[in-house]
C-alpha cells in the first residue's frame, strides 16, 4: 500500500491521554523500514553477479563524466538569478524530488542549481569531477576520489538531493573531529536547501542523540550509529520491525528508540568502515561482578612468568595466537592445581595461561592502549585514536589489566553484538568514497553491491614519490629518520613523519629535539590538540610527527611560499599491513595539483615482517640487506608479507561474514524446533 502523505488531513488521534498526528506515524513507518538482510551469493549466482559489477564499473564512469559535464554548463543558467529567486527554485525542485516522479531530468536539475547555491554559500564552486562524484553517490556507487578532490562538498551536494527524496541521510565519518567539523562547515549550504542537518558524537547523552538523529543529515561515525542501532534492539522486547514501533507510538504516544530509520548512507573512507573494520564486531556489554575470575587471572598471570617462548609455548603473530608446546602443557599439569578449584580443568587453566601470555606477547603499552586514570583505554589501530569505553573480552582486559598491575575491572557479558559488515547492508540506499579501493573492488561488490567508479583527478598529481629506504634494524631505521627530517628542516620545507604506535612518535620526537629539531606530536595522547596542530603542519619549517590520527580525511593546507619550496614532504617510518593506509598517509601531500614529496622508511623487524615471516627467515634478510643490491631482496620479500596480510584479512572477512549466516541459520532452527 502506498501513502499519498501530501493529502493526508491533519487528523489527530487521542490515546492514553497523548496526541500523536497519523502523518507523523506513517512517516515514521517508512523510516524504519530496512532492507532484507540476505547473505551474500554463492556458485553460479556469484559469477553472474560479478560479471554485472565489472559491465557497472567499465560503462558507469563514462557516462557519469558526460552527465556532470552536462550539469556543470547548465549551471551557468542559474548564476544570472537573485538570492531569493534561486533559493524560491530550489524549493520547488525539493518537492519535486521529494514526489520522486522525474528520476533522471530532475536529478540533473537539482544539481545544477545546487553548484550555485554552493558558490554564493560556501565560496566553493563545485567542479565537474565533483559532480560526477555527487551524481555516483546518488546511483549507489563507490566512488574513488585521490585526496584533496573535495570529498567533503561532493558528499554534501549528494546528502542534499538523498535527504530531499525522504528517510534520513546518514553521512559516516572517520571520527568525532570530522563529524563535527563536516557538519558545521556544511550547515550554511544544508539550510539554505531547505534541510537539517546534525551530529552524533560519543559525549552526547540519549536525549542529544534523539534530537540530532531526528535531522534530515546526520555526521557520525560508524561505531556510534552501530552501538545505537544496538542498543534500540535491547529497547525493544518484541523487535524492531516498522509495525512494532507504530504500534508502540500509538500506544505510548512516542517509541523508546535513539535512531530514527535507516534509509541513506554515504560512508566516507569507505574502505577502512566497509572493509578493515569488517574483522571486529561491534559488542553491546555490562559488566558483571566476577570475583573468582579476577583471582584466577591474577594467579594466571603470575603463573605466566615460568613461561619460556619457543620452549613451552609459540607466538603465531598473524594468526593472533599461542600454542602450548609438549613442554608447556607438562608444566600446566604442574601448576594448574595452584588455580581457584573451577579453574582446575585442563580446557580452563590452558585458556587463563593463554590469555596471560596473549597479554605479554601481543598487546603492548602505548601502541595497543595507554593507560588513563589507572585505567587501560584501547588504541583504534587503523585511526590511532582512542577508543573510550571499549574493552576486550573473554577475559583478555583483565589480563592485560594484571599485566600492568592495575586494579582488575569486572569482566562483562554480552548483550548483543553485530558486525560492520551486516549493518551497512540494512540501508536501504549505500554508497561510498575514498581515495583509496585498489585491491577491494571485487569483495565491495560481492558483499555490498558497491561497484566503484574512478573519479579523474581535476589537476595532474604533482607528489613525487621516492623508492623506499631499507635498514637491517630498526635503530638504524629511526636515526636515518631523525637525519632526514633535519635535513629537510634545514631547507625550510614542513614534514610530516607518520609512525605506527605512540611509543614511536614519542621516542622519535625526543631524538628530534635532542638534535635542536622543534616538532609537534599528535597521537591518542594529545588529541585534544588535533585541530592546532594540523592547522600548523603545513606551514614552512614545521615538523609533525604523527600516527594513523594524521592519514584519513586529515586536510594539511600550506603556509605562504611553501608550495614554491616543493609543498609538504611525508617521512613514513614503517609501512602497514594494508598498503591503502600507506597512501591514505602519502595522500597527505601533492593535494589539489600542488607540489609534494614521500618516501618510507623500512626495516627487516618491522611488525608486518615479523609476523608472517619466522624468526631465522628475519635473521637471513637482515644479512641480505648489508650486501651490495640486497635492498631489492628485502623489499620483495617486504611487499609479499605485504599482500599475504592482505589476502588472510580478506579471507577473515569472508569466513567471518559465512559464519554470522551460518549461526543466524542455526538459532532460526533452534528456535522453530521449540515452537
Amino acid at each position: 500500500m502506498r501513502f499519498d502523505q501530501a493529502r493526508l488531513p491533519g487528523n489527530i488521534t487521542k490515546n492514553r491521554g497523548r496526541i500523536v498526528v497519523v502523518r507523523d506515524i506513517i512517516q515514521d513507518y517508512s523510516a524504519y523500514l530496512i532492507r532484507e538482510d540476505r547473505p551474500p551469493l554463492s556458485g553460479l549466482d556469484a559469477l553472474v553477479h560479478r560479471l554485472q559489477g565489472q559491465v557497472r564499473r567499465r560503462w558507469g564512469r563514462r557516462r557519469l563524466y558526460v552527465t556532470a559535464c552536462r550539469i556543470a554548463h547548465a549551471a551557468e543558467g542559474p548564476a544570472s538569478m537573485d538570492d531569493p529567486t534561486l533559493f524560491r527554485t530550489l524549493e520547488e525542485i525539493r518537492h519535486r524530488v521529494r514526489m520522486q516522479r522525474e528520476e533522471g531530468d530532475i536529478i540533473e536539475h537539482a544539481l545544477s542549481y545546487l553548484v550555485e547555491a554552493a558558490d554564493r554559500t560556501l565560496s566553493m564552486r563545485p567542479y565537474p569531477v565533483q559532480l560526477m562524484g555527487a551524481l555516483a553517490l546518488i546511483q549507489q556507487y563507490a566512488i574513488q576520489m585521490q585526496p584533496g578532490e573535495g570529498k567533503t562538498l561532493t558528499a554534501c551536494l549528494a546528502a542534499i538531493v538523498l535527504a530531499w527524496r525522504g528517510g534520513s541521510c546518514h553521512i559516516i565519518t572517520s571520527n568525532d573531529y570530522l563529524a563535527q567539523r563536516d557538519a558545521t562547515l556544511m550547515q550554511s549550504m544544508y539550510e539554505r536547501c531547505g534541510v537539517t542537518v546534525g551530529c552524533v558524537l560519543g559525549s552526547m547523552s540519549r536525549r542529544e542523540r534523539q534530537v540530532n538523529y531526528r535531522r534530515n543529515i546526520v555526521y557520525a561515525t560508524s561505531k556510534e550509529l552501530l552501538a545505537d542501532y544496538l542498543r534500540d534492539g535491547l529497547a525493544l522486547p518484541d523487535g524492531r520491525t516498522p509495525d512494532q514501533i507504530m504500534l508502540m507510538r500509538l500506544e505510548r504516544g512516542t517509541a523508546d528508540t535513539v535512531m530514527h530509520g535507516m534509509h541513506t548512507a554515504i560512508v566516507d573512507e569507505a574502505d577502512s568502515v566497509l572493509i578493515d573494520d569488517a574483522t571486529t564486531p561491534l559488542i553491546i556489554s555490562v559488566p558483571r561482578e566476577n570475583r573468582m575470575l579476577k583471582e584466577a587471572v591474577r594467579m594466571a598471570s603470575r603463573m605466566s612468568s615460568k613461561f619460556v617462548a619457543g620452549e613451552h609455548y609459540t607466538v603465531n603473530r598473524r594468526q593472533q595466537e599461542i600454542d602450548f608446546t609438549d613442554a608447556g602443557l607438562r608444566l600446566i599439569e604442574e601448576i594448574h592445581r595452584e588455580l581457584p578449584d573451577i579453574w582446575r580443568t585442563r580446557s580452563r587453566s590452558e585458556e587463563l595461561l593463554k590469555q596471560a601470555l596473549l597479554a605479554r606477547e601481543l598487546y603492548e603499552l602505548d601502541r595497543h592502549y595507554v593507560i588513563i586514570d589507572g585505567r587501560i583505554v584501547i588504541v583504534d589501530e587503523q585511526t590511532g585514536r582512542l577508543m573510550e569505553g571499549r574493552s576486550w573480552s573473554y577475559g583478555l582486559h583483565q589480563a592485560i589489566e594484571a599485566k600492568e598491575n592495575l586494579p582488575l575491572s569486572d569482566p562483562v557479558s554480552t548483550n548483543a553484538r553485530m558486525s560492520f559488515q551486516r549493518f551497512f547492508r540494512l540501508y536501504k540506499h549505500l554508497s561510498g568514497m575514498s581515495g583509496t579501493f585498489q585491491n577491494v573492488e571485487h569483495e565491495l561488490w560481492h558483499v555490498y553491491g558497491l561497484p566503484v567508479v574512478r573519479i579523474p583527478t581535476r589537476l595532474p598529481n604533482r607528489r613525487m614519490v621516492m623508492p623506499d629506504r631499507v635498514f637491517a634494524t630498526k635503530e638504524a631505521k629511526f636515526q636515518s629518520v631523525v637525519e632526514e627530517v633535519v635535513r629537510w628542516h634545514r631547507r625550510n620545507r614542513p614534514v610530516l613523519v607518520g609512525t605506527r604506535s605512540i611509543a614511536e612518535s614519542e621516542m622519535l620526537a625526543r631524538l628530534l629535539t635532542e638534535e635542536g629539531v622543534r616538532c609537534r606530536v599528535l597521537n591518542a595522547v594529545h588529541h585534544r590538540e588535533e585541530a592546532e596542530i594540523v592547522a600548523q603542519a603545513g606551514q614552512a619549517g614545521c615538523v609533525t610527527i604523527a600516527t594513523n590520527m594524521a592519514g584519513r580525511g586529515t586536510d594539511i593546507l600550506l603556509g605562504p611560499g611553501v608550495e614554491e619550496m616543493g609543498g609538504l614532504h611525508v617521512i613514513a617510518t614503517e609501512r602497514h599491513e594494508s598498503r591503502r593506509v600507506d597512501w591514505q598517509l602519502f595522500g597527505r601531500s601533492g593535494r589539489q595539483g600542488q607540489p609534494g614529496s614521500a618516501q618510507a622508511f623500512v626495516s627487516v623487524e618491522d611488525h608486518v615482517v615479523c609476523q608472517v615471516f619466522p624468526h631465522w627467515f628475519i635473521l637471513t634478510l637482515q644479512k641480505v640487506s648489508r650486501v651490495r643490491g640486497g635492498s631489492a631482496v628485502v623489499l620483495f620479500f617486504y611487499r609479499l608479507a605485504q599482500r599475504t596480510s592482505e589476502w588472510s584479512a580478506s579471507l577473515l572477512r569472508k569466513r567471518m561474514l559465512h559464519d554470522d549466516y551460518k549461526m543466524d541459520e542455526m538459532l532460526s532452527f533452534a528456535r522453530n524446533g521449540r515452537s
